[in-house]
């Protein structure tokens, strides 16, 4: 007896225009606001530029920080931030909104350090030293064989693990 598939739920566009259901996708277009997102990213540019000049990229925290440095900087940020609130402070709106955004920052280095550190506990090579453009072609391969190639090209081996275990996590060489 043939297995029948499983009719995926589809969208049914007024043009005639069909897409897959999207009820069990992430929707970021709702979970975060753009203005939000917008002065965050202004309060990252602010605090990367010293006498005029930029010193060091946006995503340079991302090289990693320790726990401890965010968690120090996120409770000092939140205090100076309930004082404002409270009315003790310069009565600043914009010195609010940078607190806040230290404490978006500190609480986004955080995250970023648990998920990484998961990420790696599942697998034992390091991401962090690969770039972008290593990062998207290991993803974008069609064949394990490019995978290893550009694992064993970055880690500078001659020995490969096998890419099927390097997909799931399992690979001891690396």
């Amino acid at each position: 007896m043939k297995k029948r598939k499983k009719k995926k739920a589809v969208r049914k566009f007024d043009t005639g225009a069909f897409r897959d259901n999207d009820t069990q996708k992430l929707n970021y277009i709702g979970s975060f606001s753009p203005l939000v997102l917008k002065r965050f990213a202004e309060y990252m540019r602010n605090h990367n530029i010293k006498d005029g000049k930029l010193q060091r990229t946006e995503g340079n925290w991302k090289k990693g920080m320790p726990i401890q440095s965010y968690m120090e900087s996120k409770a000092r940020h939140f205090v100076e931030g309930w004082i404002e609130y409270e009315g003790y402070g310069n009565d600043d709106i914009e010195i609010l909104l940078d607190l806040l955004c230290a404490e978006m920052f500190n609480v986004m280095g955080h995250i970023h350090t648990i998920l990484v550190e998961q990420l790696e506990e599942k697998s034992t090579t390091n991401f962090a030293k690969f770039t972008k453009a290593e990062k998207r072609k290991i993803m974008c391969a069609e064949t394990y064989e490019e995978i290893e190639k550009i694992i064993a090209k970055k880690e500078k081996r001659n020995d490969l693990c096998d890419a099927n275990n390097f997909r799931t996590g399992f690979c001891s060489k690396y």
